[in-house]
């Protein structure tokens, strides 16, 4: 009976221990101490400003990062592993080696005290420019403060009726309007920009068709181009949804001569007007070329009966290619809705222009000058003078010949000069002529 007392007490002492136990021992575990490196940091002998970069390094390993908050000052924490303890810790300024410690236990010493000096950080300069009209992002000017490796991000911004061409200058990628530029030496880049030129037809059908094409053929039309250019489209009406392959050739005595451009992809067309690519060609006004056109299917594209001359070829669309000539084409009964599109050439100026010759000794004085080349039409000017502005303008007006009868006064020096235009626009005047009847 003592016995079972004596062993309760005990059991109740040692539940006792257990509690008083649990009440002195540790809720967690010790919290984890950073080690700080702080001091002055200066720049060429100059406080560093805010936002200042501050890198560690220990054995060559970025270990913590940090930006100044005050000027001339800095503090960087480093996160606390044992094993770092009694390395070196080397302390950058905006990437340039400014001091180093050592890595100490935190929980001795929690904060280092190291002076950062650096004799001066290198930055490159970024000029940006442009040729044409439009802006840039950084914007047109100097830019300095880059230092060593920065990616700039660069944007060129096309004005209204301009489209953007390409950077010069040493860019990720020329070709496209955002791209980057790396800061390693002072640079200069330049967004070019073109003016948006509207495009014309140069040669071939403008009238949709009767009929939809026969499928798995190479279909060619005799055309003459409207305009001197340069073709940079190629435009077919379709019946239905199918692919074709565009080309163009020269002419030969009325047949298919070499190929001028070509495109061998094979490109979707739906049932209307497709414009679809093509290397651009030169055309010449009043000059026959061929228009080429492969079809996957009936109604690729749209034909007519016309008066040009056409041909066509058995083909199988999916292995077709256009080659440098052609051989073995068929007499085609139909004309394709094919056509040429592109800028056409402003004319040249007219020459300088000769002297007058009076009609008679009265005042009508016949003016004439040179043809140009690709003009539709003139415009001359005869003024009493020089500068066409000031003086008593006699003649002011578009003509389509190359000479016109204007009255000129006796005795009273003249000044004239002419400019050609087309579809394209105006040349620049020629030269000013003078003429005293």
């Amino acid at each position: 009976m003592n016995r079972m007392k004596w062993t309760k007490k005990l059991a109740g002492a040692l539940l006792v221990l257990a509690l008083c136990l649990s009440l002195v021992a540790p809720a967690s575990a010790a919290p984890v101490m950073p080690l700080l490196f702080s001091g002055n940091v200066t720049i060429g002998g100059v406080n560093a400003p805010i936002d200042t970069s501050i890198t560690a390094e220990i054995e060559g390993t970025q270990v913590a990062t940090a930006t100044t908050t005050i000027v001339g000052k800095y503090v960087i924490s480093i996160d606390y592993d044992s094993g770092y303890i009694g390395k070196t810790v080397v302390l950058k300024v905006e990437g340039a080696v400014g001091g180093q410690g050592t890595y100490v236990d935190p929980f001795i010493t929690p904060v280092v005290t190291v002076n950062l000096v650096v004799a001066g950080v290198t930055t490159y300069t970024l000029t940006m420019a442009v040729n044409g009209s439009g802006t840039t992002t950084p914007a047109v000017g100097a830019h300095s403060g880059y230092t060593t490796g920065t990616v700039v991000d660069i944007t060129a911004t096309p004005a209204g009726g301009w489209q953007f061409d390409s950077w010069t200058g040493a860019v990720a990628d020329t070709s496209l309007a955002s791209t980057t530029v790396t800061m390693n030496a002072d640079k200069t880049v330049t967004a070019n920009f073109s003016e948006i030129t509207a495009i014309s037809k140069l040669i071939g059908a403008d009238n949709t068709g009767t009929q939809g094409g026969g499928g798995l053929v190479g279909h060619l039309t005799r055309y003459q181009a409207l305009a001197s250019g340069r073709v940079t489209q190629a435009k077919v009406h379709s019946r239905a949804s199918a692919q074709v392959k565009v080309a163009a050739y020269a002419d030969n005595a009325g047949e298919p001569g070499g190929r001028l451009a070509y495109n061998d992809t094979a490109q979707n067309v739906v049932a209307g007007w497709n414009t679809l690519s093509i290397p651009g060609f030169d055309v010449v006004k009043d000059t026959y070329y061929w228009l080429a056109v492969a079809l996957s299917a009936d109604g690729a594209m749209d034909v007519y009966f016309g008066a040009e001359s056409k041909r066509y070829k058995t083909i199988t669309f999916s292995t077709w290619t256009w080659p440098s000539s052609l051989t073995g084409l068929t007499n085609s009964a139909v004309n394709g809705c094919v056509a040429g599109w592109g800028t056409i050439v402003p004319p040249t100026p007219p020459e300088t222009p000769p002297p007058p010759t009076p009609l008679s000794p009265t005042k009508p004085i016949t003016f004439s000058w040179t043809a140009s080349a690709g003009a539709t039409k003139y415009q001359l000017q005869v003024n009493t003078s020089s500068g066409f502005g000031s003086g008593t303008s006699l003649f002011d007006s578009e003509v389509t010949a190359t000479t016109q009868v204007v009255a000129v006064p006796i005795g009273t020096t003249c000044y004239w000069h002419v400019r050609a235009g087309n579809a394209a626009g105006w040349s620049l005047y020629s030269p000013t002529g003078t003429v005293s009847p």
